[in-house]
């Protein structure tokens, strides 16, 4: 069967680990394969390669604290996929790592009442780089509500110089929200911008050479070098 629509509506169990060996490599379309299940916690990793839509897959997921891995290499069809995932759960942690928006024409109310009523959202999103093409409407949609965006902490990490802060960047976000990650080298002047980028932190050139020899370009190296003499420029202040 290529279809897996409202394979589990409704349904008011905890969790479905027995779907783990249900063989879903010529399902389509899982459109509001978990729809409604409002008490379900966890779900296990499924075959999805083959899946075009995903429209409302999790939609009202209430207590759900993390998604499976999922393959949507091939996916078109996102819209409110993850509408009301975790709303009444205590800590939301959604890890966007692996998936592959590339094919996607459609994410409309994605996210709607992400995480509503939970103590804490936390979006990881591994692979910036990937879902370079629908970035944009791919952040949108994360955006949309304000309610999520008090609570939530953003975390990008791309292997490539390239920056999330120009999707990311709005009034709505506190800069302790939002952290952006690149595990590529960065060259001198990448650097000075880096350490321009920390409010109240003084540095000149010979600061930067250093850091450039010590680090090697290395983003988490320079982070520390940035807190240690942070932290040297505020006690001789005292």
């Amino acid at each position: 069967n290529n279809n897996a629509d409202y394979l589990f509506y409704n349904y008011q169990g905890n969790n479905v680990d027995y779907i783990s060996s249900l063989n879903t490599s010529n399902v389509t379309s899982m459109k509001s394969m978990f729809f409604a299940c409002y008490s379900l916690t966890t779900i296990p990793k499924i075959n999805t390669g083959n899946v075009t839509t995903m429209q409302d897959m999790f939609d009202g997921c209430e207590k759900l604290t993390a998604i499976p891995q999922l393959n949507t290499s091939n996916v078109t069809n996102m819209s409110s996929m993850f509408s009301g995932v975790g709303a009444n759960s205590t800590n939301l942690n959604l890890d966007l790592s692996l998936l592959d928006t590339s094919n996607v024409t459609d994410m409309s109310s994605m996210f709607d009442s992400l995480g509503r009523y939970s103590d804490s959202v936390e979006l990881v999103i591994d692979n910036f780089d990937s879902i370079d093409g629908m970035s944009f409407d791919f952040l949108k949609e994360l955006l949309d509500d304000d309610y999520v965006l008090q609570k939530c902490k953003f975390i990008l990490t791309t292997r490539s110089q390239k920056t999330g802060l120009g999707f990311i960047q709005t009034s709505k976000i506190d800069e302790n929200n939002y952290l952006d990650l690149s595990i590529a080298q960065f060259s001198q002047t990448q650097i000075e911008t880096f350490f321009k980028q920390y409010k109240d932190f003084k540095f000149g050139k010979d600061l930067v050479n250093l850091a450039t020899k010590v680090s090697n370009g290395n983003p988490a190296i320079l982070e520390q070098i940035v807190l240690y003499y942070y932290d040297l420029q505020n006690a001789d202040s005292k």
